[in-house]
């Protein structure tokens, strides 16, 4: 099956949600807060240094218990709300 460029578009598009990105860039500004290099935070998570890289680049198939893991590794906390909006991400500063 050939796809066209607008097919193969909108499944990049598809799968790269600007709320996976911007847990990404939560979770790699708080790593970077805490002086640590993604293998450090990985060890502190008992995740591979790849887990760590694929969260950060907002990977939106991550296995969700160890990015549960992650979070909690770097002080971060992922709160379950109802909402309309499926993920959304707050800004609590």
């Amino acid at each position: 099956m050939i796809m066209s460029k607008v097919a193969i578009i909108a499944v990049i598009v598809a799968k790269t949600r600007p709320e996976y990105a911007e847990l990404g860039k939560r979770i790699r500004e708080r790593r970077k807060a805490l002086n640590l290099t993604q293998q450090d935070a990985a060890d502190i998570a008992g995740a591979a240094h790849t887990f760590v890289r694929a969260a950060e680049q907002g990977k939106p198939t991550l296995q969700f218990d160890k990015l549960i893991d992650l979070m909690q590794a770097l002080g971060l906390e992922f709160r379950l709300e109802s909402g309309p909006n499926g993920l959304a991400i707050e800004d609590e500063s």
